[in-house]
């Protein structure tokens, strides 16, 4: 969960919360933009330009539901971004009773190094079966991953 505070046109500063993504996270859940597009295997490249969808609720409560906010800059305190998409409006993210206002790559993520840290505990992983896969042979799968990743790295 990324914690950014928003720093608008107007200078004001409000404190937002985020998810760094990786590309198929949208398309993984079946969503469709409201506007514009959703994030894409080129924006997590290591030199593409900084991009970010939006929720509807940001759309609405920080520009008004203004319809060309693609292309718009979304200001943070250390970076700027180019808004690429509103996510649908019902969509509010997949951390239990949380709501996200906005969603970025995870190249992008600031701090960057704890991306990269194995004993970071903060990341969660969606995915899809396969329809030929059922879900105990998902588990089994998960499970000795687990196991092996625990004998090669048992301090972590």
């Amino acid at each position: 969960m990324v914690r950014i505070w928003l720093v608008d046109d107007e200078a004001r500063a409000e404190r937002m919360r985020g998810e760094g993504v990786t590309r198929d996270y949208f398309t993984a859940l079946g969503l469709r933009p409201s506007l514009g597009r959703l994030l894409d295997g080129g924006d997590l490249a290591p030199d593409a330009p900084r991009v970010i969808v939006i929720s509807a609720r940001t759309w609405m409560q920080h520009y008004g539901g203004d319809p060309p906010i693609v292309g718009r800059t979304f200001r943070t305190e250390a970076e700027v971004f180019m808004i690429v998409g509103v996510a649908p409006a019902w969509f509010e993210g997949t951390v239990e009773e949380d709501v996200v206002e906005f969603w970025m790559p995870l190249q992008q993520y600031v701090p960057a190094y704890l991306i990269n840290r194995r004993d970071g505990r903060s990341a969660w992983a969606i995915g899809r079966l396969r329809p030929e896969v059922s879900i105990e042979a998902a588990e089994a799968e998960v499970k000795a991953l687990v196991q092996s990743l625990a004998t090669q790295f048992p301090d972590d």
